[in-house]
């Protein structure tokens, strides 16, 4: 039983005991709220009409970025802790 299964369970099991309304959302952005810490270029879209040889500077993290859990993270982490949480 993985430690995502159990905060799972224990969640389950508060909104059972304590006849709680559970709602699922599913944020499909929220990568792209967290600014990247390091330099990262890539190459433009199939589509896109311009120079073959330029790329483009990402600001921020993107899904695929092996990086954007953890930067996520630590921008929600920061964020609620600047709300007193």
């Amino acid at each position: 039983m993985t430690l995502v299964f159990r905060v799972f369970h224990v969640l389950m099991t508060l909104t059972v005991a304590f006849d709680l309304t559970a709602e699922q959302l599913d944020t499909v952005n929220a990568f792209l709220n967290a600014e990247l810490d390091e330099e990262v270029f890539c190459h433009f879209s199939e589509g896109f009409e311009g120079d073959s040889n330029s790329c483009l500077q990402l600001l921020y993290v993107l899904y695929g970025l092996r990086r954007s859990p953890l930067l996520w993270l630590q921008k929600l982490t920061t964020m609620l802790l600047d709300f007193g949480l």
